[in-house]
This record gives C-alpha cells, structure tokens and sequence, in this order.
C-alpha cells in the first residue's frame, strides 16, 4: 500500500494505524457453553486469511434490533468455512451441513446454501486468548426447535 492509499484508507480515524495502543474492548464476551437463539442472516463469499472463505453471518435473538453494531447496524457473529465441501471429515462446510441437516452429505450431493439464509438455530460459543486478549467465537450450531 502506497502512503497516498494509506492517507485515504485511514484519513479521519484520529489516530496513526501503524503504531497503537491495545485498548480494552467494549464488546462483551458471550456465555460461554450455553446454547443461544440466532438466525443465519447471511452467507457471503470472503477472500480470508487463508485464501476463500464462506462468512456464515450469525444474528443473535438477544442482540436483533438493537443497532449495536457497526453504523447502527445489527452486531453480527461469525462462522467461517471454506468455500466447497468434500467428503473429508474436517471439512468444516461438510460438518456446518451435518450440524444443520442432521446428515452429511454424501458425494455427488446438491446442496444450495441459500437454504440456510434465515434459518433459525441456536450456537455455542467458546473462549480462546489471542494477542494477550480473551476472545470468544461459535463452535457449535444446530437448528432451532
């Protein structure tokens, strides 16, 4: 990135991204180990850190509607998978279909995602540290009911 495409990227934050102080987070961790309400708002293809990736965008029941997100938006968890599924057991799309189905698919399957999109279900999250920081992230889902 150019310094010209640095000062347009990050003009107006009010501080200089490239030396920082860690801050404390103003996002409270979820209940860790409890099974909450949530709706697949979206799936969306993302280029991630790891090359492609699907973003299975998670609306929590507790946070829907309370505009305590980015912009005024909703919050939103995430989940990521890669973007195809194959038959190896830690293909992690492979075990998101399982755990919303009840099976895995089997080769040669269709399975359209889109299905997915507004489905009501419940997710689990668990704690991890990263960069000196506790975390919290989804590691279970399954449907709602």
């Amino acid at each position: 990135m150019t310094e010209t495409q640095t000062s347009e990227v990050f003009d107006g934050l009010g501080y200089d991204p490239f030396n920082q102080t860690v801050v404390a987070s103003d996002i409270p961790l979820h209940p860790e180990d409890e099974w909450l309400g949530a709706t697949i708002d979206d799936i969306v293809p993302v280029q991630g850190q790891y090359g492609p990736q699907l973003r299975w965008e998670i609306l929590l029941d507790e946070e829907a509607d309370q505009g305590n997100g980015a912009e005024g938006a909703d919050r939103k968890d995430w989940y990521f998978t890669g973007p195809r599924v194959t038959t190896n057991e830690r293909n992690k799309l492979r075990q998101v279909i399982k755990w919303l189905t009840g099976e895995f698919p089997e080769q040669g399957e269709q399975v359209d995602l889109r299905a997915f999109i507004g489905m009501p279900v419940r997710v689990m999250f668990e704690r991890y540290e990263k960069d000196g920081q506790t975390r919290d992230r989804i590691y279970r889902m399954k449907p709602k009911g």
